[in-house]
This record gives structure tokens, C-alpha cells and sequence, in this order.
């Protein structure tokens, strides 16, 4: 046997500076330039995402040149709208063929494994599909959860649900609260079968959009099985950008080039906030669908269209048309709880009515989605009646009018507190406004007339 040779005191000393850099409380991090620092990660200032290759070598488009330097204050219509056209079927993300599969999606570092999933029974397919807006992982455990995607007859519908992820979440260090929350929240989804939906919402800062492109690379990236996203919950709401419609629609537009057209990933435009019968002002028409208006009286929505017609030839998207549009239509349940108002087309008091009023001529081939709406319980009287009453308006709403509405995410399915946090009550199936004291697998009459599919009136409905 060979003789091993001591090690010298000097090669030693080096020995143990070396072991001590990887001593037990290093984090091993999913990307190798992964970030640690959090307030360097907060503002999207590390670990920047090349552009997309695409933005180089995009298609030929059949647009027309133009000489102008300066955009005009109301945008031109054009015959060449489809940029990204919705399926002729208007089915958007087709349900993948192995619904339920125990197959787990792609996993964030530093959470625990979920449980065995169940297996998720083929969904029938619906003209108008209903989900879940809550992000309170806790919610997959209640026995309701997966009783309210199957009808009293046994009819099994689509699963879905929104979860609202920070903009910068896929920035932060895999152990931050934030993005174990997320991973958590779509591990559990996974397991039920549940297909996710995510909207961005501030975190501190608002981003500037080169930080939003940034951070939405590497979402896509760290969570590739998330396939619908909206770019920005609530953009015209009071803590915006300065210039929130332009703003927004370059959110919008850089997120576009994340989900190129036959990725399998969709995202809507809009996502806007219409929580007080006021806010109808947002969706007015100033001049015509076909001719949005950019100028600073006009209305919102007029200006975020005006700016993704103006600006997505930046981004390969001359004169884009959006496949699929959101909307967060809370003052049609107040003008039908207060005022009895069964939004019968007409858009000065009807918000979803103003908004498909806005989505025609050559924005008329999209899709609807209602991403954040349910019965607001408030006053006196019987509240869970009225909850269920509107519910059922709102399911003869969108059922028996546009028919581009094809998902209604109601919010929300655990109650929400004084916080706004819906985790901040004992679970409540299904509950908006304020929470009331049920748990444990307690169910409201909402809950069974939604997973009924039912909207006929009640004695006593408004």
C-alpha cells in the first residue's frame, strides 16, 4: 500500500475556507443566476432574460408602410386585424387529452412534494365554463372544493382557477414566502386537475416595462405549465402608472411576444376594474369600435385600444386585434343588487353590456373572459339569498347574451375578510363582499347553483 502524505497546516487552512463557502446554509437555487438578495430581485433588477428570438425573425406581415413620424389621435381601421385570431371554435385552450394525469408539472426548488393526486374525470365541454378566483392554497383542501366541479347529476365541468402572483415572483429567491406560495397554490391545482390562470399585480414599485419582460421571461420559464395569463390585474384602477392605458397596453404587448400564436399560451388584454356602477365611464365609446380614441379625454378604454393599434408593430403586431379580452364586471352586481338592474343592453348602466359594444367591427373576433366577478353580500335582508340571486343573473347574463363570454371566474370560493385576504376567514363555499361563519365542508346555496348550472329567478330575486 501506497504511503499517504500529510497534508501541510497551509493546504488545510485553505481546505476549510473553501468547505465553508458551501457551508449549510447555502440555497441552492433553480436557475444557476438566480438571485438571493430580495431587494434586488424585488425591483427586476437581476437576472435579466435575453429578448425573444422571435422579435428578430417574426413573420412578413401584409401591413402597409407608412410615412407618418407622429400617431394621430384616432387610430385608422385596417383590414389586416387577425393578427392573432382565436380558433374558429372560440374553445381557446383545448383541454388536454389526459385531464388528470398524476404526472406532476415542472416544480419550483424548495417545496415539499405534493400529495398523491387523484385523477380528474374528463370534463363535458360547455358554452359558457365557470372557475375559481382565489389564491388561498388551502382551498384544494376543502371537501367542496372538487364537488363544485361536478353537477348534482354527475356532469363534470372544466376545471379552472385564477391565482394573483406578484409581478416579480419568478425574480425572488425559490425560498421567499411569495413563491413557495405560488408553487404551493399550483401544486395543488395539478393534483386536482385544475387548470391555473395568473394575473400579475403590483409588488412594491410599479414595474417599468422593460422589469415587467423581465420577470415575465422568467415566469415562463420557472412555470411553464401556467398557460393563461392576463398581463396586469386591474390596470385602470387608482394605483396604476401615470399613462395606465398606454402603459398597460405595452405591458400587454411585451407579455404577447412571451406567448407567441401556436404556443399553447394565450394572454388577455384588459383585466380592467369596474368596481363601482361609476367606472362605466372607463368603457364608453368616444368615437366607434373601429376608431378608438387616443386623445386624454377619451375613455380609457378607448386609449389602452388606441395603444395596442398605435404601438404593436414594435412588437410584431401591426394594428393587433387581441384573441381574448378580461374584464372585472362588479358594478353590474351592484346596479342589480341596489337597483334591480338586469343590464338589458344598455351600456350607460350595463358594464358588460358597454364592453361588447366596444369589441366590434374589427375587434369583434375575440373571446371574453369575466375574470373577477361574483355576489356581493352587503345591507340588510336576507344576504345569502341575494348572493345567489346574482350569480344566477349573472350566469343568464352571460349565457343568454354575448356569446364570446366563454369563462367567469368567480371570486371567491373561501370568503374574504376585512384584508382582502381570502384565507383571512374560515372557509365560506362560496363567498364575495365579506365572510360569514361557515366552515369545515358547509356549502352556501350559491355554490349549488352555480355547479348546477342554474339561473332561472327565485322568489324574491330583484
Amino acid at each position: 500500500m501506497a504511503a499517504v502524505a500529510t497534508p501541510r497546516p497551509a493546504l488545510l487552512a485553505l481546505l476549510a475556507l473553501a468547505l465553508g463557502a458551501c457551508g449549510e446554509g447555502a440555497i441552492v437555487s433553480r436557475d444557476a443566476d438566480a438571485p438571493t438578495e430580495d431587494a434586488a430581485a424585488r425591483d427586476g433588477s437581476v437576472g435579466e432574460i435575453d429578448a425573444p428570438a422571435q422579435l428578430d425573425d417574426r413573420p412578413t406581415l401584409d401591413v402597409a408602410p407608412t410615412t407618418d413620424t407622429a400617431p394621430s389621435t384616432d387610430a385608422t381601421p385596417t383590414t389586416d386585424v387577425g393578427v392573432v385570431a382565436p380558433p374558429t371554435d372560440l374553445g381557446i385552450i383545448a383541454p388536454p387529452t389526459d385531464v388528470g394525469t398524476t404526472t406532476p408539472p415542472p416544480r419550483d426548488a424548495g417545496t415539499p412534494p405534493p400529495d398523491p393526486c387523484p385523477v380528474a374525470p374528463t370534463p363535458v365541454a360547455e358554452r359558457l365554463m365557470i372557475g375559481l378566483a382565489d389564491s388561498n392554497q388551502n382551498m384544494f383542501d376543502n371537501p367542496g372544493f372538487d364537488r363544485f366541479f361536478v353537477s348534482a347529476g354527475g356532469v363534470q365541468h372544466r376545471r379552472l382557477a385564477h391565482y394573483y402572483a406578484h409581478w416579480n415572483v419568478a425574480l425572488l429567491a425559490p425560498t421567499d414566502p411569495d413563491r413557495v406560495k405560488l408553487q404551493t397554490w399550483l401544486d395543488r391545482a395539478a393534483c386536482h386537475g385544475v387548470e391555473p390562470m395568473v394575473a400579475f399585480t403590483p409588488n412594491g414599485p410599479l414595474p417599468v416595462p422593460a422589469q415587467y419582460d423581465n420577470a415575465f421571461a422568467r415566469f415562463r420559464a420557472t412555470w411553464p405549465q401556467v398557460q393563461a395569463f392576463t398581463a396586469w390585474n386591474e390596470p385602470n384602477g387608482p394605483d396604476s402608472w401615470p399613462d395606465s392605458a398606454r402603459t398597460a397596453a405595452d405591458i400587454y404587448l411585451r407579455a404577447l411576444t412571451r406567448c407567441r400564436p401556436g404556443s399553447g399560451c394565450v394572454v388577455a388584454a384588459g383585466d380592467m376594474a369596474a368596481t363601482v356602477p361609476g367606472r362605466t365611464r372607463d368603457f364608453a365609446m368616444d368615437v366607434g369600435p373601429d376608431r378608438p380614441c387616443g386623445r386624454a379625454a377619451c375613455s380609457w378604454l378607448d386609449r389602452y385600444k388606441f395603444s395596442i393599434d398605435e404601438d404593436g408593430a414594435t412588437y410584431g403586431f401591426p394594428h393587433h386585434r387581441p384573441a381574448y379580452w378580461a374584464v372585472h364586471n362588479w358594478a353590474d352586481a351592484f346596479h342589480y343588487e341596489r337597483n334591480g338592474n338586469h343590464c338589458n343592453d344598455n351600456p350607460a348602466t350595463c358594464v358588460t353590456a358597454a364592453f361588447s359594444a366596444s369589441l366590434q367591427g374589427s375587434w369583434a373576433r375575440t373571446e371574453i373572459w369575466m375574470t373577477e366577478v361574483g355576489g356581493v353580500l352587503e345591507g340588510a335582508g336576507d344576504q345569502l339569498l341575494r348572493q345567489q340571486c346574482t350569480a344566477r343573473f349573472f350566469y343568464r347574463l352571460f349565457t343568454d347574451g354575448d356569446p364570446r363570454v366563454r369563462r367567469w371566474y368567480y371570486y371567491s370560493f373561501a370568503g374574504v375578510g376585512a384584508t382582502g385576504d381570502s384565507g383571512a376567514c374560515p372557509f365560506a363555499p362560496l363567498s364575495s363582499g365579506r365572510c360569514f361563519a361557515d366552515s369545515g365542508a358547509s356549502t352556501r346555496p350559491v355554490f349549488d347553483a352555480l355547479r348546477n348550472r342554474s339561473g332561472a329567478n327565485l322568489p324574491g330575486c330583484p
